[in-house]
């Protein structure tokens, strides 16, 4: 493995072609042995999995090479695991997003029926003998409210009558509704602002006579 000459294709999953390049560079030069030792490699691992760049972590670490740090992070895997924790978070979010409608709708119905309860018995008495009967207090006072009422049962029927079950159409509208998160996404092509810096940080690491550390 220390005689490596090439990455696999899975060592270079996440990488740009520059970024590969980097690191089969280096590989080449100071062999697979070169990668940045665990007890000092978690740290820039734990920034590359909240989104840092090899540049933004090789500012924070500028004792070990971007070369040697993209090396050891294809040699590991960190691209995949980053893609792995992204698609979990992903999920996590959607499955709370949904109970959390869920949870919603299923108070406002309860609520709704609580009313439906308090009120029916007295509409219906009304309507039986409104002579001798007094007028319920949710009854409708003025025009305003008759046309509101209108449109929320013009509302409702139509809704049951050209929609899916509610609950899919609940569930698929939530999914839809993705809270922003502070993790870079993964692309295989880096922006060409970061391959020229990356470039550059290797190029200033070699005229620096940065070695293995």
């Amino acid at each position: 493995m220390s005689n490596k000459r090439h990455l696999s294709d899975n060592q270079r999953f996440g990488l740009s072609e520059e970024e590969s390049t980097l690191a089969t560079k280096y590989m080449r030069k100071y062999k697979t042995t070169a990668a940045i030792p665990q007890n000092h490699a978690i740290k820039l691992y734990e920034l590359f999995m909240v989104g840092y760049t090899f540049a933004e972590i090789h500012a924070q670490f500028p004792q070990f090479p971007i070369g040697q740090i993209i090396m050891t992070a294809s040699l590991k895997g960190w691209c995949k695991d980053r893609e792995l924790m992204m698609g979990t978070l992903k999920d996590r979010i959607q499955a709370r997003v949904v109970k959390s409608v869920l949870e919603q709708v299923d108070f406002l119905s309860t609520l709704i029926a609580v009313t439906n309860a308090q009120h029916l018995d007295s509409l219906k008495s009304y309507l039986k003998d409104p002579k001798n009967t007094q007028v319920p207090s949710i009854a409708i006072q003025n025009i305003k409210e008759y046309k509101d009422v209108a449109e929320s049962l013009n509302k409702l029927v139509s809704g049951v009558a050209t929609t899916e079950p509610a609950k899919k159409g609940i569930v698929r509208e939530a999914m839809k509704v993705q809270p922003p998160t502070k993790t870079k996404r993964l692309d295989n092509k880096q922006k060409k602002s970061d391959t020229i810096d990356i470039t550059a940080l290797a190029a200033a690491d070699e005229a620096d006579g940065k070695e293995v550390k």
